[in-house]
């Protein structure tokens, strides 16, 4: 298992894991590897990120979902319903994401094909991610 959570960690290998492998991964239940898979989903290029977020989402073990919440690149539509989880920490984790997101966007300009553009503050996705998460 510890092989299996050190290659989850690995950007190169997330940019090749594929839907069936992933789907594998997340089957185990490791609490250490589903966390590492939460924080970086955006990460695992072949792979519907959807997909995972449902599936960890709707894991029981709160410290997934709570590591999924932190996630500045899962989709508001997954942030807005870990915002009301069951376990305090997991909502309260979703609830500063979605408001650290809210603050960037209020201070950041959209341009005429709807990209964000702040000079002196990195945006905490890429443009396509925020018009896609929108």
């Amino acid at each position: 298992i510890e092989v299996l959570r050190e290659i989850v960690s690995n950007y190169h290998a997330q940019e090749i894991i594929t839907q069936e492998e992933i789907e594998r991964l997340i089957s185990i239940g490791d609490t250490a590897l589903l966390s590492t898979i939460a924080e970086k989903v955006e990460d695992f290029e072949l792979c519907d990120t959807g997909l995972i977020c449902l599936k960890l989402l709707l894991h029981s073990d709160p410290q997934i979902r709570e590591r999924l919440a932190e996630n500045q690149y899962v989709s508001k539509v997954f942030l807005e319903k870990l915002s009301n989880d069951e376990d305090a920490e997991v909502a309260e984790a979703a609830k500063q994401t979605l408001s650290d997101l809210k603050e960037w966007e209020e201070d950041a300009e959209k341009d005429d094909e709807g990209n964000y553009h702040k000079s002196d503050r990195e945006c905490p996705r890429t443009n396509a991610q925020r018009r896609y998460c929108q």
